[in-house]
């Protein structure tokens, strides 16, 4: 009876180790935060990740056209990535991002809105 109690731990514990070792990284925040409303233009945009990651691709969409933001393609996966903002006019701004995890060799992917009032 010992051991099937002492090898039902064993199993619990080894999933519980493989969900951490599976888990993504994932968007833990963003500055400008998600759905912020601004009534000053951000200088610069950060994403920051659970664990380190490297941005593939990062752009910023407006009704009338795509930006493409430039970052450090060659930059060590880090938790936090900060890119300079363009000049923007008042209007509503999406940011697509893809990033590179290195610890789980996934892409992931997401967005992130914000709408600027006044630009001052």
């Amino acid at each position: 009876m010992i051991r099937h109690y002492f090898s039902l731990g064993v199993a619990v514990l080894a999933l519980a180790c493989a969900g951490e070792a599976m888990a993504h990284a994932k968007l833990r925040s963003s500055i400008p935060a998600n759905n912020a409303v601004l009534v000053e233009a951000p200088h610069s945009i950060t994403l920051a990740f659970n664990e380190p990651a490297q941005l593939t691709r990062l752009v910023l969409v407006t009704a009338a056209h795509e930006i493409a933001l430039k970052f450090d393609a060659g930059a060590k996966p880090a938790r936090s990535i900060t890119v300079a903002a363009p000049a923007l006019a008042p209007g509503k701004y999406t940011v697509n991002w893809s990033a590179f995890s290195p610890s789980d060799g996934h892409v992931m992917k997401g967005s992130l809105v914000f709408t600027l009032t006044a630009a001052k």
